[in-house]
């Protein structure tokens, strides 16, 4: 009798979770037939039920030259969203949040959101159309977001909008964000951040244009791409990697954050040889360190080049350097790290008396020039074999002349 209770209690329990677990639906947007343009009106669904119950989860699409004028809560979470061609959002938004926790598709058209609404993207996000954001609206990517080459994104606002997320920024980016704009991507007044990878693949001669650019924890990794430019006002880079083969450009730039900072390295990542350019006032706090890694003797093919057109101090920077490729250096090498076309000066904080070593590498002279940095007079650290040799030959002769110290007295 107990274990047939207990069954049946079982099989209640397991009915009442799968029943509040809802259903999965499919439902199509279409503003046409009611003329209300409310998300939440249930006559604009082909569901006939509004996809913000709690309840079921939905697959929502949006049809072509329909627009949303209002969401009808203050939060809306669907399971995934595609738009069949232009849609808009435009309308009485007051800082509503629409968020898709799946995938995100807009395979043409153009996508408008005017307003103060932000979409908060949790899955794999793909963008070929236009994507338009105005007047406030902003978005906050949690996945993997791919905006292709035949898209543009958008913020044709002359104001900086207000912020949208953490009382301080437009757009958030926690994962992986990758952009292979055909044109440049115009967030003039926004303000961005970055935790997770900004990847910036854009075309010869493009720009990632932003009011402000934040990386501030070492989760985030930021890469410019051959002939792309991320272009700001203000570029705060105070943790993480910085990596490019193309140009950070802006008035000023904030790198490190006096103890710990972000570490920057031509090359598209690590291991990897480029020619980068910071083409700004450089602010550079205290642990800042520019990494290179060395592969041949082919300046920015084989090795890294870092441009700097401003005046730079590296009293507060520190330099590292790593071989690639199975590159061994000789002694005559010189190997051109650093080009300014303005004022260098000053020694790196862990280069005392112009010398930079990396155990297990060995060790550079490093001469700071009016107008660059150089490494030269290569010293290899000795092989183990022969190190384990040296010492014990000390060891002899060390044991030989207590010996012979001892005889004599």
């Amino acid at each position: 009798m107990n274990r047939r209770f207990l069954l049946l209690a079982c099989l209640v329990w397991m009915a009442a979770f799968l029943a509040s677990r809802g259903a999965t639906v499919d439902t199509t947007f279409s503003d046409i037939a009611s003329g209300n343009m409310s998300w939440g009106n249930s006559t604009n669904w082909s569901a006939g039920d509004v996809p913000n119950n709690g309840v079921n989860s939905y697959n929502v699409s949006i049809s072509a030259s329909s627009t949303i004028s209002d969401m009808g809560a203050s939060s809306t979470e669907i399971t995934s969203f595609q738009t069949l061609g232009d849609a808009t959002f435009q309308g009485s938004f007051s800082g509503q949040t629409l968020t898709v926790d799946g995938d995100f598709t807009q395979a043409s058209g153009t996508m408008l959101v005017s307003g103060p609404l932000g979409l908060v993207l949790n899955g794999n996000t793909t963008i070929d159309g236009q994507f338009d954001l105005r007047n406030g609206a902003g978005f906050m990517n949690n996945g993997n977001l791919t905006v292709n080459t035949a898209s543009t994104v958008a913020d044709t606002s002359l104001t900086a909008p207000a912020p949208r997320f953490d009382l301080s920024y437009n757009f958030v980016n926690t994962g992986v964000s990758t952009w292979n704009n055909q044109n440049s991507v115009q967030f003039a007044n926004f303000a961005v951040l970055n935790t997770g990878t900004m990847l910036l693949n854009l075309s010869l001669g493009n720009s990632f244009i932003a009011g402000t650019y934040n990386q501030n924890t070492t989760t985030g990794v930021t890469v410019v791409g051959a002939g792309a430019t991320l272009q700001v006002n203000q570029l705060n880079l105070t943790a993480g990697q910085i990596f490019g083969v193309g140009t950070y450009n802006g008035s000023n730039f904030v790198l490190g954050n006096g103890s710990t900072g972000s570490t920057v390295s031509p090359g598209t990542g690590p291991n990897t040889a480029g020619n980068l350019t910071l083409a700004g006032n450089l602010n550079t706090i205290g642990g800042v360190t520019f990494a290179f890694d060395l592969g041949g003797t082919s300046q920015g093919a084989n090795y890294d080049l870092l441009n700097l057109p401003n005046n730079v101090n590296f009293n507060t920077t520190n330099l590292t350097f790593n071989f690639i490729n199975g590159f061994n250096p000789s002694n005559t090498d010189i190997f051109t790290i650093v080009s300014t076309a303005g004022n260098s000066s000053g020694m790196f904080a862990n280069a005392p008396g112009g010398v930079i070593t990396m155990p297990g590498l060995g060790s550079f002279n490093v001469t700071v020039n009016s107008n660059s940095v150089t490494l030269s007079g290569f010293s290899a650290v000795p092989e183990p074999g022969r190190a384990s040799l040296l010492v014990g030959f000390a060891i002899l002769a060390g044991l030989f002349w207590r010996k012979s110290q001892k005889r004599l007295a």
